[in-house]
């Protein structure tokens, strides 16, 4: 059951910052553009109506980025890992709370003491978040110094072992990410 009323709203802009946010994003957008590396999304942005310049430098035009925005769901709901029963909704102002991701230390809950991440220790935090409900999402949190090789792969593993919750994951590569 998603519980709307024990998570506290934040706001740091009125709306008025908010709107001038917007229309500067917009005009960055349009005037300074993004850098695309993938042929793929740079075909669908020409497509789009974008304008591609030096081969990735991508500028987009006020209308295109509201026309998608406004095609935008205002709300997803976000469930329980294998089902279907909610574990929270992305709506509007309602804050969602999860983990950081990738610290390389972590203070020592037994010494309190600064210290390298290590393996055992992103357990004990991965099963710690799932057992707070005020906790939304799980997220990597440490890079442990004691594996070798992919860490994300073995991270994302470690995740899916702890917790039915949604997941927020970094990966190395596109090969990572499938």
């Amino acid at each position: 059951m998603i519980r709307d009323d024990v998570k506290p709203l934040l706001s740091s802009f009125s709306e008025e910052q908010c709107r001038l946010l917007h229309n500067s994003s917009l005009e960055i957008l349009r005037r300074t553009g993004v850098r695309v590396h993938h042929p793929e999304a740079l075909a669908l942005l020409a497509d789009a109506g974008a304008r591609v310049e030096d081969e990735t430098l991508v500028k987009l035009p006020a209308d295109l980025v509201e026309s998608v925005l406004h095609r935008a769901p205002t709300a997803l709901t976000l469930c329980v890992r294998g089902s279907e029963e909610p574990a929270f909704r992305l709506s509007g102002s309602r804050s969602s709370f999860g983990p950081g991701s990738d610290c390389p230390n972590i203070l020592d809950p037994a010494g309190g003491t600064r210290r390298r991440f290590k393996w055992a220790d992103l357990y004990a935090c991965y099963r710690m978040v799932n057992q707070l409900p005020e906790m939304d999402f799980l997220m990597s949190m440490g890079i442990p110094e004691d594996i070798s090789g992919r860490a994300y792969l073995a991270q994302f593993a470690l995740m899916l072992n702890s917790s039915r919750k949604p997941i927020v994951f970094v990966c190395d590569d596109a090969q990572d990410c499938r």
